[in-house]
């Protein structure tokens, strides 16, 4: 049976939702009709193992990241397994070097106990014009930024540990600068494709063997450009990602499942309630796009979304938890 691993995001209580939180689930099975893989992929769990995580936004302070840590798993009543962190070329207007910013965060959330996925971006919505243009898909793809991923394979190679690393995730939107549907863009899918390729193709002559990379479109797609053009390829994917947020209908997840699952294992890297409603009053009415918490939990743990398998853990955090 092979493994539909899945990261989600929602929140725990019944205050306000922030659509940044984020947390992990594993969701076991075989879509009807798909051929049975036996190979695993990097880092698959073997048997009935799950991975079961959340994003926490202390992932810079290991005594906070601790708390926080310690606080979730004790009100989700299981043990945290994946850490998800955010890292990209460009922060707060300075370029950011893996060795000089992103190596101690892959020991902080190791010494804790738990893995780290990182979503890494090329570039950010909020970035300068000269920053997207540093950074542009293109240039990258023609080795203008070699140096600096191989920097970053170098870090993930020394730390030795498994690493989960997603590149410009949410790329079939139309919010992020690198992707072909975000306004004046000037880059294509195809951009994107040669671009993944090149950093996944650096860390392997780097010898960081222990990164396994998420591919992750969003659910649905969003800009007319669908997440298919932007596959780079089995050779180039361990893991399937997906952003799944309140609102969406659940069966849009189910194409992409379907493409994917008979050959690779899922995280739903993202996924998160809406702030408005009254979401206590929209579980109990079975509706899935603003629910929260473990009225969720329960409601879901009998259900199949997308048509998706039906062995399904859910659980959940709030970014302020243990704040």
């Amino acid at each position: 049976m092979r493994k539909f691993v899945v990261t989600l995001a929602a929140c725990l209580g019944m205050g306000t939702c922030s659509l940044t939180s984020q947390a992990q689930v594993a969701v076991m099975g075989q879509p009807s009709g798909a051929p049975i893989v036996s190979q695993r992929a990097k880092y698959e769990p073997a048997g009935d193992k799950v991975y079961h995580g959340a994003s926490l936004p202390e992932t810079w302070d290991e005594s906070g990241l601790r708390r926080q840590i310690q606080s979730y798993s004790a009100a989700a009543g299981k043990r945290l397994s994946v850490v998800t962190w955010f890292a990209a070329t460009y922060e707060g207007g300075r370029i950011k070097t893996w060795n000089g910013n992103y190596a101690d965060s892959l020991a902080r959330v190791k010494r804790l106990g738990a893995l780290s996925l990182i979503k890494f971006s090329t570039q950010q919505d909020g970035a300068t014009t000269q920053q997207k243009n540093a950074a542009d898909l293109r240039k990258i793809a023609m080795g203008g930024w070699d140096d600096y991923f191989a920097n970053a394979a170098q870090v993930v190679r020394d730390f030795g540990g498994p690493v989960f690393i997603s590149i410009d995730h949410e790329m079939n939107g139309n919010w992020y600068p690198y992707s072909q549907a975000y306004p004046n863009s000037g880059v294509t899918a195809n951009d994107f494709i040669v671009a993944w390729r090149r950093i996944v193709d650096i860390f392997r002559k780097n010898g960081a063997n222990n990164a396994a990379f998420v591919w992750s479109p969003n659910v649905p797609d969003v800009g007319g450009v669908p997440f298919s053009a932007y596959y780079p390829g089995d050779n180039y994917v361990d893991w399937i990602g997906v952003s799944f947020y309140s609102g969406n209908d659940p069966m849009a997840m189910s194409t992409i499942y379907r493409t994917y699952a008979a050959k690779k294992p899922f995280f739903v890297t993202e996924w998160a309630t809406s702030p408005y409603g009254k979401k206590r009053e929209s579980v109990k009415a079975g509706r899935p796009d603003a629910a929260t918490g473990v009225g969720l939990q329960k409601r879901m743990s009998g259900a199949r979304p997308c048509g998706c398998p039906p062995r399904t853990t859910y659980k959940f955090f709030s970014n302020g938890i243990g704040a």
